[in-house]
């Protein structure tokens, strides 16, 4: 028999704040979805995978949240960013891991990968920061390497960056990627690669959502 995956015994918090936060979310911030060649479908996703996004303002953490309705979505937090107690016990209420930014170890890459055993979504912003342009920053390794050794498909989504209130909230959804399709090993040179595939796809959703919203 297949064991029993482990379950957040708060799951029940998460979804209560995302239904009660809905309406206002949906007048004030109203998403308008945009699909790439071969997007997935964000409705059917089943099983974990890491959900990678631009990040350029705070609102984008619940943007993907909604993107995924029927799913618990777990965003990766750096500790600096919430630091009262309170704050703290909300995020780890709401499915949120903390990690050391600048001294990632493997403590806290076993937290996230226990996420994906657990068949979660697992969001992750590859810039490792706050984006304040509107070029799209170079990417950070750890998440190609996260993905390859989990064996965990990769969700691509871009939100465009201008977030007004009462406009829509354009967001390109992207087409799944598993990194172990197009890399047989990993190694230093293999690490480039995946996260120079990574980059240049999310690049081109960039590109691709700026013209649909010209049009």
């Amino acid at each position: 028999m297949k064991p029993k995956k482990p379950r957040n015994k708060f799951y029940w918090f998460y979804f209560l704040c995302k239904i009660l936060a809905w309406p206002s979310w949906f007048i004030v911030y109203h998403r308008k979805y945009h699909y790439m060649p071969d997007a997935f479908k964000r409705n059917k996703i089943k099983g974990g995978g890491i959900i990678v996004c631009n990040h350029n303002h705070w609102i984008e953490p619940p943007l993907v949240a909604y993107t995924f309705p029927f799913r618990s979505v777990c965003s990766i937090i750096a500790n600096i960013v919430v630091r009262s107690r309170k704050g703290r016990w909300f995020y780890d209420h709401i499915n949120s891991v903390f990690i050391d930014r600048d001294n990632f170890d493997w403590q806290d890459l076993k937290k996230i990968m226990d996420k994906l055993r657990q068949e979660q979504l697992v969001l992750i912003f590859p810039e490792s920061k706050i984006n304040l342009t509107n070029e799209l920053l170079e990417f950070k390794d750890g998440t190609a390497v996260l993905a390859y050794r989990a064996n965990a498909p990769v969700y691509p989504i871009y939100i465009h960056p201008n977030h007004k209130h009462l406009h829509n909230q354009h967001i390109m959804i992207g087409k799944p990627i598993n990194l172990r399709d197009h890399f047989d090993k990993i190694d230093q040179n293999s690490i480039k690669a995946m996260t120079k595939m990574l980059y240049d796809y999310v690049a081109l959703m960039k590109k691709t959502l700026e013209e649909e919203i010209k049009k």
